[in-house]
């Protein structure tokens, strides 16, 4: 169901509000992102055929939340399903694209998923397949970090509609390196060096998206390769909770 399609009468509207009362009440959502969603019913949205000034976009992380949240009002309840991926990041590594595909096969479709992460990062083009899963996925996804997610694993992190670290936590946001030096010649070196640019845009537009600041700033952390406490991605808002979490539970 878009947004958009939604003609907000009184009815709606009081459904709309027990859906976000009941999923903060869940953990589904932070105090910022509830009062964030019930924003969206006082923004403008025209009945059918007439004009649209300002469409709402269901990409942003906070109205692809709250689409999410009103399909599930007709969908019987479910436990929640967990991930537990702990690891490198690559197509041989413990974290890996097939080992995503089979989890969320095992799940329904708007099944609650929760994935508690623990990554040192690793290979940014099986980060970008495995967070385009986890982006597919039609129920709500929460990442769970307890102790640090570095590198291309905040590639997977952001993608979830909900992000909760341990009071400890560490992450770490750098530009994309080249790790294996092999011989190459000048030609082969600029094909690399726009491959890798291109690796950093789409990492650091995500991170920008789901905290909510501008690209620049995103830009500039992962220049200076900046290390960020629990404490520092809560108010980046990388995370929307900062809790007491083990890996187990």
């Amino acid at each position: 169901m878009k947004l958009q399609e939604i003609a907000l009468g009184t009815e709606f509207l009081a459904k709309w509000g027990d859906a976000m009362t009941a999923a903060k009440r869940r953990g589904d959502l932070s105090d910022r992102r509830f009062l964030e969603c019930l924003a969206i019913i006082a923004e403008p949205i025209p009945l059918p055929r007439q004009p649209q000034k300002a469409p709402i976009d269901a990409n942003r992380p906070r109205n692809r939340l709250a689409t999410k949240l009103v399909a599930m009002m007709t969908e019987p309840a479910r436990p929640d399903a967990t991930a537990f991926w702990s690891g490198t990041i690559g197509a041989d590594r413990t974290i890996n694209v097939r080992a995503a595909k089979r989890f969320f096969a095992s799940v329904s479709a708007r099944q609650r998923v929760t994935i508690r992460l623990t990554s040192p990062g690793g290979d940014p083009y099986e980060a970008q397949a495995i967070a385009q899963i986890v982006g597919r996925h039609t129920g709500v996804v929460g990442v769970v970090i307890p102790s640090y997610a570095h590198s291309a694993a905040l590639q997977i992190a952001v993608t979830a509609d909900r992000r909760i670290c341990g009071p400890n936590a560490r992450f770490l946001i750098h530009d994309a390196e080249l790790r294996d030096r092999p011989r190459f010649t000048a030609t082969q070196l600029r094909a690399i060096a726009a491959d890798l640019e291109r690796l950093d845009h789409v990492l650091h537009a995500s991170i920008a998206r789901a905290c909510g600041v501008p690209l620049l700033r995103i830009q500039e952390l992962a220049r200076a390769e900046t290390k960020l406490h629990a404490a520092d991605a809560l108010q980046l808002g990388l995370m929307d909770e900062v809790a007491l979490c083990h890996w187990s539970s």
